[in-house]
């Protein structure tokens, strides 16, 4: 189990990543990694999941292919992760949100296509020193509440 903190910040649509390479330490060195991401996400019809801030998503492609399922704890979120390569929810997260499903079951409501630049920043021994994620994001709204249309979709970069 992982515990994450993310801060989210917005910026302008014309905004652009600075160098990078002026925060390259001295002997160290910045690699660059371009991964496409597919997530799909998934909720009950009634948005159980949504409803107590939970997140449940599918993820292909690269090292993070996998399932993932975010609650909230505090003014963090504990993940709890399977790199299980299948289409069908492991029984460890299944189990995770049975009591928020009411019955119903799960079922897609989003899909996000993302093309991830990731810069790493590493010192002369190649410690990693930060990572720096740039992404274009195209996403497929399938269903997010019984109002919502099938198949809007939305494009950000």
């Amino acid at each position: 189990m992982v515990q994450e903190r993310g801060d989210k910040f917005e910026v302008e649509p014309d905004w652009v990543l600075p160098q990078v390479m002026g925060l390259v330490p001295d002997g160290g060195r910045l690699d660059q990694e371009v991964r496409r991401l597919e997530d799909t996400y998934f909720d009950t019809p009634g948005a159980g999941l949504r409803v107590f801030g939970v997140t449940l998503r599918r993820r292909v492609g690269g090292s993070e292919t996998g399932w993932l399922l975010k609650v909230p704890n505090g003014t963090t979120r504990t993940e709890l992760q399977s790199g299980s390569r299948t289409k069908r929810l492991p029984a460890e997260l299944a189990r995770g949100v049975a009591g928020l499903l009411a019955g119903e079951t799960l079922q897609p409501v989003a899909t996000m296509v993302t093309t991830r630049t990731a810069y790493r920043l590493l010192d002369p021994t190649v410690n990693w020193c930060c990572r720096l994620p740039t992404t274009r994001s195209n996403l497929v709204l399938l269903m997010v509440s019984r109002r919502c249309a099938r198949g809007v979709s939305w494009t950000s970069s």
